[in-house]
């Protein structure tokens, strides 16, 4: 009596330390961990099972190898002592550490019995449990009509039992299906109930699991700065609560997040930092969509040898992760049925399931299993040497698919570097261009003043790397703002903004980068005063008009452009003074709301008689985000991206 009532004290107490850990985040979680394993060993195995289900699903985060270990151990325990309910829990466990390891057909096989046995027991907790996980293996597997089936049973039946915990997680499953399909108000109406309903309780694993899932809805609205100020915060609570899958997830969306924004450097160290995690637990599915996310961002940089490296572990971890799981669900259901069938079928029996049936081991079955057995082990080893040989087929297959691939990135890239992307796809497509006139576009001209002298005093090998570092950085900015680079004549460096797809915002959009250039070879020339070196000097025109668009050429490519506003962009570079942006009246009109002026005077351009001149100083200051009035704001960038459209202007 003494030790049944110590038992139960001891139980009680256990739970409280459970419900603190949610408050006191991971170093509760581990101190809970200790003693539940200490505890296990003083306890009677029916205690055993549950604390050993609790360990399972407490090591989740951090290890799937002890979390399976635990719900296998429980599950043996629960067979030897007839708890159906033990079954249920530990089956519930091995169900989710399969799916999380990718072995989505082992997963299936736990969940659905686990779902079985609670029909003949009315579990609804544990069925709940077990409709989600289904849910979550038919959503791994793109089947997103049966997934989203399972997620609203299993929320049905949570809301009966007012688990807000399991309501939070379903509705977190449910608006992911939303936002696959587009239905972007039904899933940021799931994301908020999950985020409300979590403040309400204090979970802060499900506050950031919510922010995680708003970060993504977001993101899918083009709207990367909030994004990444939710990922941000869910990354403050993981770290916190020492939670690796969590850190994993949020990893891995802040890095596609910056990759779609064209920050492909930001993208790949998130990326890796998801993989580390993932690698340190075993954790493969995450592995396989970080090599992913690292070749897309390597592409995005054309550092097409880094690609190509991470698309080979990507199809080779793929490969293993479908043999491994072959292979793995053979080895467990053989292991299955030879120690667990006569246990599991006791079990049954015994809560009136299944009424008469027995193992009836004899001479008979004991000849018929062994002539099944060798006839089983001659099928599998010819299976295995026919598996090799079309495995070694598929992995010569693939080399050549890589070679072809590699050369397809190649000259599709070369082709993207001469042409904008939609001319060179009609240029495939159709086998010429159409010639379009643009009824509003912005004309850049950048020029080294003085650059005939320096050619002169500095090494040939020197002069092209320091003009390739100006015109690498030059080509980063423009692709920031929507520009198209057309060609560079020498020292000079031509670009416009409202092609291939006109714009009302390229005037904006050409200044913002203007300034960006010279506020880089300001930063350059410090260095080199430092080192006392010579100065590049930049001067910067800028033309808004019209002009005609169109490819030049047939062996080799040109895109270009023509009309008198190139001409006057030209006069603008010439007319202005090192360091300054020098734009037109009709520049100038276009952008005054955003940038702090000052007026030239007027000059005489070929075919016009005067025209206005202005030097832009720097961004008005409720549009910048700095002092010197470089960079913009969100204000501004809202306003300039995404870019208005202009109706009929291409001919």
């Amino acid at each position: 009596m003494l030790c049944k009532t110590k038992n139960s004290i001891l139980k009680i107490s256990f739970y409280l330390v459970f419900t603190l850990s949610s408050i006191y985040g991971y170093a509760a979680n581990k101190s809970i961990i200790d003693s539940l394993e200490t505890h296990s060993k003083l306890v009677d195995e029916i205690e055993r099972i549950e604390i050993y289900n609790q360990l399972s699903e407490l090591y989740v985060a951090e290890s799937d190898a002890k979390s399976y270990y635990y719900a296998d151990s429980a599950y043996k325990i629960a067979l030897i002592n007839n708890s159906i309910n033990g079954i249920i829990a530990s089956l519930n466990n091995l169900g989710i550490v399969s799916k999380n390891q990718g072995n989505f057909t082992l997963a299936f096989n736990y969940s659905m019995r686990a779902l079985q046995y609670c029909q003949l027991v009315h579990s609804k907790y544990e069925s709940a449990k077990a409709l989600a996980n289904i849910g979550d293996i038919y959503f791994n597997q793109k089947n997103n009509n049966e997934a989203l089936i399972k997620y609203n049973e299993a929320y049905k039946i949570y809301q009966t039992l007012n688990y807000k915990e399991g309501i939070i997680d379903m509705l977190l499953g449910i608006g992911e299906i939303h936002i696959l399909r587009m239905n972007k108000s039904k899933s940021l109406e799931s994301f908020s109930k999950a985020l409300n309903l979590s403040r309400q309780i204090g979970d802060s694993i499900k506050i950031a699991q919510s922010y995680v899932h708003l970060g993504i809805w977001y993101r899918y609205d083009f709207k990367f700065f909030i994004a990444i100020d939710y990922f941000k915060k869910a990354e403050t609570i993981f770290n916190q609560l020492n939670d690796i899958r969590g850190l994993i997830s949020t990893y891995e969306n802040i890095g596609i997040t910056y990759s779609l924004n064209g920050n492909y450097s930001k993208s790949i160290d998130y990326h890796n930092k998801s993989y580390t995690l993932a690698t340190t637990i075993g954790d493969k599915i995450n592995l396989l969509s970080s090599y992913n996310n690292l070749f897309n961002a390597y592409y995005g940089l054309s550092d097409f040898k880094e690609a190509l490296k991470y698309h080979i572990l990507y199809n080779n971890l793929k490969d293993s992760i479908t043999a491994e799981t072959s292979k793995q669900i053979f080895q467990m259901q053989f292991d299955y049925e030879k120690e667990n069938s006569e246990k599991e079928i006791k079990v049954l029996t015994n809560q009136n399931v299944i009424i008469d049936l027995r193992l009836k081991q004899n001479l008979t079955l004991i000849k018929a299993f062994l002539i099944s057995f060798f006839i089983i082990l001659t099928l599998l080893l010819i299976s295995i040497y026919a598996y090799n040989q079309k495995r070694k087929s598929i992995k010569e297959l693939n080399t050549q698919k890589d070679l072809i691939f590699w050369e397809k990135m190649q000259s599709e890239t070369l082709l993207l570097n001469i042409l904008p992307f939609d001319i060179a796809e009609e240029l495939k497509n159709k086998g010429k261009a159409t010639v379009r006139h643009y009824n509003m576009v912005s004309v850049m001209f950048a020029d080294f003043k003085g650059f005939s002298q320096i050619t002169e005093m500095i090494a040939p090998e020197i002069l092209i790397a320091e003009l390739d570092k100006y015109f690498i950085k030059f080509d980063e900015i423009i692709s920031k703002y929507n520009l198209e680079k057309i060609k560079t004549i020498g020292d000079c460096y031509m670009c416009v903004g409202g092609i291939p797809n006109p714009n009302t915002t390229n005037p904006t959009e050409a200044v913002l980068a203007a300034l960006e250039f010279q506020q880089f070879v300001n930063e350059c020339n410090i260095i080199k005063e430092e080192k006392k070196e010579i100065l590049w000097e930049l001067r910067i025109g800028i033309h808004t008009g019209k002009v005609i668009a169109g490819v030049v050429g047939k062996k080799k490519f040109a895109y270009d452009i023509w009309g008198d506003t190139v001409n006057t962009a030209s006069r603008m570079e010439s007319g202005s003074e090192v360091g300054m942006v020098n734009v037109s009246g009709a520049t100038y009109e276009a952008i005054k709301e955003y940038f702090d002026c000052t007026y030239r005077g007027k000059m005489a351009v070929k075919n016009i008689k005067e025209m206005d001149m202005y030097y832009v100083n720097f961004i008005k200051p409720q549009y910048s985000q700095c002092r010197k009035g470089i960079s913009p704001n969100g204000k501004l960038i809202k306003i300039i991206k995404p870019t208005a459209k202009i109706e009929g202007d291409i001919v």
